[in-house]
């Protein structure tokens, strides 16, 4: 790895980083982070491009300082210099730009997103389902009462303009879980939709959490993977592609995540735009971490928001939302070596379209689980020895 400390970069061309022209910062005047030391850490396999890197640090300045404004502004926080904000970027190079701002430091981290190609006959549409895996992410036709490559509930919301999904998760605590070896806990959202190409291809995002008891804290970690198929993909995917941040998150947030049986805010953009960004699929985290910064070297609970923004993935078009807890099979090589057992817990409340309230389906999964909906909630009991 390359390390190196700088105490302020200066700001370069946005068009390099797939990011549209450049709008002044309206919190130049109190930006903290131009204050604070900067580490910058570097995937040894990839050349990085100075340019990018300035482009992306002025962008995640402004991204922390937008998020602190608006907590100022709606009395979230008294003092936001005591919490952590993850801003993470993806460029049209497949390169993930990690930025985290905390009270005493800034942090980035440049590294290759993690693709893989899918078999030809894990073809994405709107009719097969998904979930996410512990080694890979298959796609299989859903029969009712079964999800494919582990067990789990899953709740739909029906829409076909939606541009955000909005809910509150309250996590499973640790007495509400029973996650045998190898097998890998999830609470997520997501969406399937599609994209404009010369023809038109699938997308499927899940967008959630992951628990983990690595390094002796147990916590809900960001989980994300995405699916791309079909042909002509303007940003230089395979044809039949899948990025996996599971991967790239072992690297850069692995110790830090949500504190077990809290409450975690999350925001699903399908197609998100601003000044300086367009058409990037976001998700946005809010809840209390179980420490201060990342390698949790401070162990206090922070309150702590985490960004990703994937740039010009050009959603255009979705056919449902989607909200699940799931335990996923431990498979090797494609193989099942342990298939999945055990016990999870998931609510969520307060689910929105566009800020709209909405109520989810009554048709629902259920594979070992229970999924109960009521008004614009639903919770999510899985459980291989009760169902």
């Amino acid at each position: 790895m390359k390390f190196r400390k700088i105490f302020l970069m200066c700001l370069s061309v946005y068009a390099a980083l797939g990011i549209s022209s450049v709008s002044p910062s309206v919190f130049a005047e109190e930006n903290e982070t131009a204050e604070k030391p900067l580490t910058i850490e570097t995937s040894p396999n990839i050349e990085i491009d100075q340019a990018k890197v300035d482009a992306f640090i002025s962008r995640a300045r402004d991204v922390i300082q937008t998020e602190k404004h608006e907590q100022m502004k709606s009395r979230t926080l008294a003092n936001t210099s005591d919490e952590i904000i993850n801003y993470n970027f993806v460029d049209d190079d497949n390169i993930s730009y990690f930025y985290e701002s905390n009270k005493d430091e800034d942090y980035l981290f440049v590294t290759e997103v993690p693709i893989e190609d899918i078999s030809p006959d894990q073809d994405i549409n709107p009719n097969k389902d998904s979930i996410l895996g512990n080694e890979q992410h298959e796609f299989a036709p859903t029969a009712v009462g079964n999800l494919p490559d582990g067990i789990g509930g899953k709740a739909t919301v029906v829409s076909s303009t939606g541009g955000v999904l909005s809910t509150l998760i309250t996590t499973a605590t640790e007495s509400q879980m029973n996650v045998p070896a190898n097998i890998t806990a999830y609470i997520y959202a997501g969406f399937t939709g599609g994209k404009s190409t010369s023809s038109t291809s699938a997308v499927e995002a899940d967008l959630g959490l992951q628990y983990s008891t690595a390094y002796g804290r147990a916590k809900w970690k960001p989980a994300y993977l995405f699916y791309f198929n079909g042909h002509n993909d303007p940003i230089n995917y395979p044809a039949d592609s899948k990025m996996d941040f599971n991967q790239l998150y072992n690297q850069v947030q692995y110790q830090n995540g949500f504190v077990p049986g809290t409450n975690v805010t999350q925001w699903v953009y399908r197609n998100y735009s601003d000044a300086n960004v367009t058409n990037a699929v976001r998700l946005k985290q809010s809840g209390t971490a179980i420490c201060a910064d990342m390698n949790c070297s401070k162990p206090t609970p922070t309150q702590m928001i985490s960004i990703l923004e994937i740039a010009k993935r050009n959603v255009t078009s979705i056919n449902s939302f989607k909200l699940l807890a799931t335990l996923c099979d431990y498979k090797v090589n494609g193989s099942l070596v342990t298939p999945a057992s055990g016990a999870i817990y998931a609510k969520f409340s307060s689910i929105k379209v566009d800020d709209v309230a909405v109520n989810p389906s009554t048709t629902t999964v259920e594979d070992r689980a229970k999924v109960t909906i009521s008004g614009n909630s639903a919770t999510i009991d899985v459980n291989s020895s009760k169902y």
